[in-house]
């Protein structure tokens, strides 16, 4: 299914926000000079413009651009709505990204199985996940990936999954409770190298990191604010189908593990 806003999309007014847990409280650990909560963060949940279900995955042309305009998006009812904690593949999506598209301005519903899948190359700008099932988004192929602003919650497995090879930069993000902000994949039928930059993050409740240390990942993390995080960054011995990968250590651990600020060792 090629993406078009749908003509019975309603709009209900205009964006609002409230607060998704109040973050004033929060006891937090800071990378040095960082106001939490992070000024340059907005921890203030949208308010849906309007919502629209998806029988099927929703294909953003490569190069494209979907402004979603706050509304929600999900798959209620259909075969990618969420029933489990198990992975699926792409079909189980709510949007599909081609290779240079742009997906902005959406907020992601709790009825969906695979959040956001890239092809290849692809931009999330103020995208946010109300209830994350299996994985908020899936990195394939290969190709700079950036998420810009947007945030998660509910995350009990993985926020951002890194199949594909390459880099994905994440820049302003707000995650809140989750198994792993970020990992890159322990078991995928062809393992690649990956890099992930953070910056401007703010994180509550989870594991920072999870990366394959003989291939050689990298991440590193900067300008944050975290609360409740007991181990920053999770290292393994990822592995090629049939496996699991293996765990070799945790914390910080340059050049696969980098943190400024804190000693997260």
């Amino acid at each position: 299914m090629h993406l078009s806003i749908p003509e019975t999309l309603v709009l209900v007014g205009l964006l609002t926000t409230a607060h998704s847990q109040t973050t004033s409280s929060v006891k937090w650990q800071a990378s040095g000079g960082v106001q939490c909560p992070h000024p340059s963060v907005n921890t203030r949940w949208p308010t849906a413009t309007g919502s629209t279900s998806f029988p099927t995955a929703s294909v953003v042309p490569a190069n494209a651009v979907f402004d979603g305009k706050m509304a929600l998006f999900d798959r209620r009812g259909s075969p990618g709505d969420c029933k489990s904690q198990t992975e699926l593949d792409e079909a189980a999506a709510v949007f599909i990204l081609d290779p240079g598209a742009t997906l902005k301005n959406v907020i992601i519903g709790a009825a969906q199985a695979e959040g956001v899948h890239c092809r290849g190359p692809c931009t999330l700008e103020n995208v946010w996940w109300e209830d994350v099932c299996e994985d908020a988004a899936t990195f394939r192929g290969s190709g700079p990936r950036y998420v810009r602003g947007g945030g998660a919650k509910g995350a009990s497995d993985k926020v951002f999954q890194h199949n594909g090879e390459g880099w994905l930069h994440i820049d302003g993000f707000y995650a809140n409770k989750f198994g792993k902000f970020y990992r890159s994949c322990g078991n995928c039928s062809q393992q690649f190298q990956r890099h992930v930059n953070v910056t401007n993050f703010v994180g509550i409740q989870g594991v920072v990191f999870g990366v394959n240390q003989n291939y050689g990942d990298t991440a590193e993390l900067s300008n944050y604010c975290l609360a409740k995080i007991g181990v920053i960054c999770t290292r393994y011995n990822g592995c090629v189908k049939p496996c699991e990968a293996g765990e070799v250590g945790e914390g910080a651990l340059p050049p696969y593990c980098k943190v400024n600020g804190d000693d997260w060792t």
